[in-house]
């Protein structure tokens, strides 16, 4: 954290404070991206699961007269 604090700041020629701000903000950002990553592929996981079990009631409900 200090390292990206230290960068931000003698790359941008802005105050530590600023620098500190800046960096919490970018966790932040990469955090929120990650859960919301996360989520789609737990969502997208469970659709494709009970779209597989209606189609085997479906082929289940066919072969039984």
């Amino acid at each position: 954290m200090s390292l990206l604090v230290t960068f931000l700041v003698d790359r941008l020629g802005v105050s530590r404070l600023v620098g500190g701000v800046i960096s919490w903000t970018l966790i932040a950002l990469v955090a929120s991206g990650a859960a919301l990553g996360v989520y789609e592929f737990v969502k997208h996981k469970g659709a494709d699961e009970v779209r597989a079990k209606i189609e085997k009631d479906n082929q289940d409900a066919e072969r039984k007269p």
